[in-house]
């Protein structure tokens, strides 16, 4: 180390010469570099340390201490040294990310317009966390695509967060943080716990969903989006006024208020058009009708809505591109379903799903999938093309929506009119009626098949407020036909990235569709213009990564804008705190007077009603072994050398009027296991040529050569087969089969050409067999659908204790009368602990015997009562003064103010 001191001058700064640098390299063993200076640790000899830092500017040297050295090799490492800089984690996770993050907030300070100030907030990290509402009560649900707002609402939220959550995470790593995001889809009171703190963004979806996000919101004090989706009020023609004629059943008063509510605690809104805001020229928007309306005996709304206020955003949704791409992406198509699908639209097979066939598969398809109501418009699309010659020459139509599905009056006349139409313009040959495809993967594909066939998609609703299989069937490159009213009004621009119709003027409509097709014969590139150009529109502007940065740049944007007017914004929340209390909760306690009113009646109903029924109940699982075999009752239900016959006797205890329902209970029974319940083929059960369809019911599906088994599965396997004869004073009582089963499902579940094959054959026997009393038909088999015993199994139950009915007898039973009951005792309950009942039992207005429903009715009706009454005390004796302005502010003790 001499050298090295003696060129310091004994521990003063000095230049380093070459012989000096040469003999620190040799001693040197750590170096760091943190400009100017680049400080060394030199061991000269075991044991011994020295350190130096040399001013790369102009070599000069220096010594230094071990923990200035150290200090200086933690500043490498030390990520807030550069805070005093303004550097802080979020600024970029690359210094070409910082550089322009800080050259944003810089053209910001200088001209804070629109686009810089969202350019620049779209960078900063202020959302983390989510929370989205949407109450939906067939969210998450099988079977219930089809059902109302079971489609592009749900499937809205679904591809929503998966959006979000993909942008979300973009962001932060490009704001270089480790952090990873939440979001939540929930109406839960555990929010923060599950966050692990107060969210940084709610979105509330629907009208109640923008309720709870309001009201929780406005706890937390957070920021909070509305999406409306739809707003009921311009749906129904003066539904405010008649709102008293109408609230039994829409329940208007809640929903009007608490939309007007909620849209003007937001503090920002996001509708999918600008029609959903503010119109057309001709008709209102949604959110425009509630900027004054009167509900006569309620409230009137002077000022509810501004639609000029910037809180309105636009950011319309997309199609999840994994499965809505171009018909050309040839390797990514779903290939496994094109059988299926070209069997599902050449099918000549006509039944309850699939209705009339395509004579002409050359001829392309124009389509259209949607709920069959009046406003959805498929009836008068189907007319259009009826009584459009031109256009049935030119092409088939395929109307996608499952006719056995709806439950409600409008959709099943909508049904019947589309089975008019088909007869009245004899459509078979060119019109497929198909059933709704619940699969998304078969449905995009669905669309891409269409394409194949140069057709075309057509929305012919009489109003639409957004449309997404518009965007779906443009995604996939279907050029595509939609009404003028509504959302695709502003999608499609009409004659370039597809075509508008007018819903009212049918002939003009499909006149437009039969021009595109007979262009299409004459110029082959037509059709492939229009298809590129929907796609190209669709990647423009309606993508979801399009969607989740504009919902994420309103988030950071109105964030901002809360802290700048928070004082305005707590005023507004109280009025608006006092308008829920005067107007939602009174109808709350209106609502909870006559839920009582109605439930409790209906209670002691049931109750009186439920006493009135005479009911038997035997169990007899244990009584019917034989005594040799009390301690084996296994071996005694698996014996076939054992004799299975039981007698019983039961005494009437009241008189029993015709008809006598016969039932057998079984406990302990889950038919609702996972594995069990799903053990059956429902196509096998109702059509004969899905008799091989038995890929969902191992292990029952195949008979030992291979044979299908029809009926297959385990439920049908276990068929009760416990039999039971009764007889009164030595003679023998009937007992009849006749329609114990539902005829729903005996007429759409269980079909009338499906007979019996390789049932109950093989080594290791269920259950029963199925009844030979029946009629010998068709190869000597039996119906399906008159099998009652399988028909009333088969429809499994949600509880581990359940009673099926096995039939009825005919006449009166008299008190006191002894009934002598012949029991085959042959089903095995024995290897999982079950019991066995049997009951016989009259019925009343309400069914059997059932307490529990009675005293369920008087439980909720006086809780409910007692609700109301509670509600109205405190009401009562702390009323809240109309015209008090500490209500209106947030200062909670004001004072000096004018009474």
């Amino acid at each position: 180390m001499r050298p090295v001191y003696d060129s310091v001058g004994g521990g003063k700064s000095t230049r380093l010469d070459l012989d000096v640098m040469v003999h620190m390299k040799l001693i040197e063993k750590e170096a760091v570099v943190n400009p100017p200076y680049v400080a060394f640790a030199m061991r000269p000899s075991p044991g011994f340390w020295e350190h130096v830092k040399v001013n790369s500017a102009d070599l000069a040297v220096e010594p230094i201490t071990a923990t200035e050295y150290l200090k200086f090799k933690e500043m490498i490492f030390d990520e807030t040294c550069f805070k005093e800089w303004g550097f802080e984690k979020g600024w970029g996770n690359t210094a070409e990310r910082v550089k322009e993050t800080m050259r944003s907030l810089s053209e910001v300070l200088q001209a804070p317009d629109p686009i810089n100030m969202e350019k620049f907030f779209s960078r900063v990290p202020t959302i983390f966390n989510v929370v989205i509402f949407s109450p939906h009560g067939y969210f998450g649900q099988e079977n219930v695509l089809g059902l109302p707002d079971t489609g592009g609402q749900v499937v809205y939220i679904l591809d929503q967060v998966k959006a979000l959550e993909e942008e979300l995470l973009l962001r932060i790593k490009q704001q270089g943080l480790n952090v990873k995001p939440k979001i939540i889809v929930d109406v839960a009171a555990k929010v923060l716990d599950l966050m692990d703190g107060k969210p940084d963004l709610i979105i509330g979806n629907y009208t109640d969903g923008n309720l709870a996000a309001t009201l929780m919101a406005n706890k937390l004090g957070i920021t909070q989006a509305t999406i409306a989706h739809a707003l009921e009020k311009t749906k129904y023609e003066d539904s405010d006024i008649k709102w008293k004629e109408l609230d039994p059943k829409y329940h208007f008063s809640c929903q009007f208020i608490a939309d007007t509510i909620a849209m003007n605690a937001a503090d920002f809104v996001i509708a999918s058009t600008y029609q959903e805001i503010a119109g057309s020229k001709d008709r209102p928007g949604q959110y425009e009708s509630h900027a004054a309306f009167t509900l006569p005996g309620l409230c009137r709304i002077v000022s509810g809505i501004n639609v000029f206020d910037p809180k309105f955003n636009i950011a319309a949704p997309g199609a999840d591109q994994s499965v809505y791409f171009p018909y050309t992406e040839k390797q990514k198509r779903f290939t496994q379903f094109n059988s299926a699908i070209e069997e599902l639209l050449y099918s000549r097979e006509e039944n309850g799903e699939h209705i009339g066939y395509l004579a002409d598969n050359r001829k392309p398809i124009i389509f259209s999938m949607a709920r069959l109501d009046i406003v959805k418009n498929l009836t008068g699309l189907t007319e259009w093309y009826g009584q459009n010659k031109r256009l049935r020459n030119l092409v088939n139509l395929v109307i996608v929506f499952d006719p056995t599905k709806s439950k409600y009056r409008e959709e099943m006349a909508e049904i019947g009119k589309m089975h008019a139409l088909i007869e009245k313009y004899q459509l078979r040959g060119q019109f497929r009626w198909i059933a709704a495809q619940t699969d998304r993967q078969r449905n995009g594909e669905l669309y891409r098949c269409i394409a194949d066939t140069k057709g075309a998609f057509v929305q012919p609703a009489l109003y639409e407020a957004f449309g997404l299989t518009v965007i779906e069937a443009m995604n996939c490159g279907l050029p595509t036909f939609a009404t003028n009213q509504g959302g695709p009004a502003e999608i499609i621009i009409d004659g370039v990235s597809g075509f508008l119709i007018d819903p009212n003027d049918g002939d003009g409509s499909s006149n437009k569709i039969a021009d595109f097709f007979e262009k299409c014969k004459t110029d082959i590139g037509y059709w492939n213009k229009f298809s590129e150009d929907g796609l190209k529109r669709i990647n423009e502007c309606y993508t979801w990564k399009i969607y989740a940065n504009k919902v994420l740049n309103m988030g950071s944007m109105y964030t901002f804008w809360r802290q700048l007017n928070k004082e305005q914004k707590l005023a507004k929340q109280r009025y608006i705190q006092m308008f829920y209390n005067l107007q939602v909760r009174r109808l709350i306690i209106t609502t909870f007077v006559f839920v009582g009113i109605i439930f409790i009646p209906i209670g002691l109903a049931s109750m009186f009603a439920s006493e009135h029924v005479v009911e038997i109940v035997d169990r007899y699982d244990e009584d019917c072994i034989p005594p040799d075999y009390s301690n084996n009752s296994l071996e005694y239900i698996q014996s076939n050398k054992t004799n299975k016959t039981c007698t019983r006797k039961l005494t009437v205890p009241k008189q029993m009027k015709s008809p006598v329902f016969i039932y057998y209970e079984l406990d302990n029974f889950y038919q609702n296991h996972r594995r069990y319940v799903k053990s059956r083929s429902n196509k096998q059960l109702r059509h004969r040529q899905s008799e091989s369809d038995t890929s969902s019911c191992g292990p029952e599906s195949l008979a030992s050569n291979n044979a299908p088994i029809v009926p297959c599965g385990l439920i049908a396997w276990s068929l009760f087969n416990d039999t039971y004869g009764f007889s009164l004073k030595d003679k023998a009582l009937d007992v009849s089969k006749k329609n114990i089963a539902w005829k729903s499902d005996q007429v759409y579940k269980f079909g009338s050409d499906v007979y019996p094959k390789n049932f109950q054959t093989g080594d290791l026997i269920g259950g029963a067999k199925l009844n030979s009393s029946i009629p010998v038909y068709w190869f000597c088999m039996k119906k399906l659908n008159e099998q009652m015993d399988l028909i009333v199994w088969m429809r499994t139950a949600a509880l581990s204790t359940f009673r099926k009915l096995y039939g009825r007898i005919e006449v009166d039973l008299e008190p006191n009368d002894i009934i002598i009951v012949t029991i085959e005792n042959n089903y095995n309950t024995y290897s999982f602990g079950g019991k066995k009942k049997l009951l016989l039992s009259t019925t009343s207005w309400m069914g059997g015997k059932n307490d529990f429903l009675g005293k369920a009715y008087l439980i909720i009706g006086g809780f409910c009562l007692l609700l109301a009454i509670n509600f109205i005390l405190v009401y009562v004796m702390k009323p809240r003064a109309l015209g008090d302005p500490s209500h209106l502010s947030w200062n909670r003790n004001p004072v000096g103010h004018m009474t």
